[in-house]
């Protein structure tokens, strides 16, 4: 039989599939022969839920049969929900911004030798980052004399608590790097991979690594997000913005598209200011702000000329942010931008010593919770993930107890989760009507104002 009529697709034909990387076939068939199944199915979870515009292509869908006639003959096959997931995909149109599941992109790694973590990666730090608190738990050797001014997303200026360099690999890899962290105290996240080093090992810009780097992190029910912007310089994507040319920020760690209020209204976009439409962002030290809105609707694309590959996105506006148009991690990983579009993307490195730290979370629920309720929020999340890892490497004996265990402690989880935020919107309530009667002209209008810094001339 040949390929062409058991719709396999044969091994020189994949990398067109996927239009990238040739050696991402041999890398996925050794896999497949020293009977790694487990990371194949995470491998195509993780390619439905990113490449949702590869996956219309018939192409994609003769190299999904590809995969599972090999698997049937090896007695594995795809799993029903994988390739279900599949077929519902190919139909869907590509619309981000909506409310929905949450999800958290990281870079599994092992950090010191041997502790395992879960590392952030974002394109728009300049350095690499990590929690104080965090270094000290590791024993590792603060530098105290190397510190430097950061700049919070609220207009705060605090000064890092020093640097330390410790060994950092990859989950799975065997290469071995020395890194450079800044200390941040307090920092949203326990490691932040900067630019440099995404650049220099291609973590973003190569399919292969992305895929096997990469995870995201899925829970249903919390819509809690974030936007981190960390240095001085800005890459930006190319494109046209309602048919008009424009910039976007490309922020792989941010989990919000956001537009500028006041670019918003200057290009003649209609933001809806409904209550519900209004989230509370979060700062990297914990303080909070309301945005103005959404702009449901927007036309993004990349590259100055017009073509058929259009997403209708829905935004956040947001009041002094800090770059006109901002572009989610989601929205980047989704349509593979760091591969598929880097030759629209700018990146101008600054070498000035000053770092600028702009962190957000956005959470919907703000009136129900506080900051540590947004913190457990963030640790269920990671766990869930680390969860479905350690029981996808258990022995087929032992997955169906530690399923079921698993799902035990997420249905209480999520009982207790609901009953608390019942019990704070209750008193929310009755808070409500003091805090509105609290004159406009009396909030700072610039309480959290943030800007990217000037390139020097």
């Amino acid at each position: 039989m040949d390929d062409e009529s058991s719709g396999v697709v044969s091994e020189c034909s994949w990398p067109n599939a996927f239009g990238h990387d040739a050696d991402y076939t041999a890398y996925i068939f050794g896999l497949l022969e020293f009977g790694h199944w487990s990371h194949v199915t995470r491998l195509l979870n993780h390619a439905v839920l990113q490449y949702q515009e590869v996956l219309r292509r018939e192409e994609q869908r003769a190299l999904f049969r590809s995969i599972e006639h090999f698997l049937a003959t090896k007695t594995k096959s795809v799993s029903a929900e994988v390739l279900t997931q599949i077929s519902s995909r190919q139909s869907q149109t590509t619309r981000h911004g909506s409310e929905g599941s949450v999800g958290l992109f990281e870079i599994p790694s092992v950090i010191a030798y041997s502790h395992k973590t879960n590392a952030l990666g974002d394109f728009c730090a300049k350095h690499n980052f990590m929690n104080t608190e965090h270094a000290k738990s590791l024993g590792l050797d603060v530098n105290y004399a190397s510190i430097s001014t950061v700049t919070l997303g609220n207009g705060k200026r605090i000064t890092t608590s020093g640097t330390v360099k410790t060994q950092f690999r990859f989950k799975d890899e065997p290469e071995m790097y020395t890194l450079l962290f800044h200390l941040i105290p307090g920092c949203v996240h326990d490691i932040i991979l900067g630019k440099r080093f995404l650049k220099a090992t291609k973590t973003f810009s190569s399919l292969r690594n992305h895929t096997r780097r990469v995870v995201r992190r899925v829970m249903t029910g919390i819509d809690s997000l974030n936007c981190l912007y960390l240095g001085t310089s800005a890459p930006v994507f190319k494109g046209l913005l309602n048919g008009q040319k424009q910039e976007a920020l490309a922020d792989s760690g941010c989990k919000a598209l956001i537009i500028d209020e006041d670019f918003a209204i200057s290009i003649g976009l209609t933001v809806n200011k409904d209550e519900k439409h209004r989230v509370r962002l979060r700062f990297a030290d914990g303080s909070t702000a309301k945005t103005s809105g959404m702009s449901f609707g927007v036309r993004w694309q990349f590259g100055p000329k017009p073509t058929s590959q259009q997403h209708t996105l829905d935004f956040h506006i947001m009041r002094d942010a800090p770059a006109p148009v901002i572009l989610s991690d989601e929205f980047l990983f989704d349509t593979h931008a760091f591969i598929d579009f880097d030759c629209y993307l700018t990146d101008d490195d600054d070498d000035d010593d000053e770092a600028y730290f702009l962190a957000i979370d956005i959470d919907p629920n703000y009136r129900q919770e506080g900051t540590d309720a947004h913190v457990e929020d963030l640790a269920e999340l990671i766990r869930r993930g680390e969860e479905d890892d350690r029981i996808a490497d258990l022995l087929v004996t032992e997955e169906a107890e530690a399923r079921n265990a698993e799902t035990q402690r997420r249905t209480a989880w999520d009982a207790r989760r609901a009953q608390l935020m019942q019990q704070a919107s209750r008193t929310t309530l009755s808070q409500q009507s003091s805090a509105d009667t609290i004159p406009p002209g009396s909030k700072k209008k610039s309480h959290w104002r943030f800007k990217l810094k000037r390139r020097k001339p």
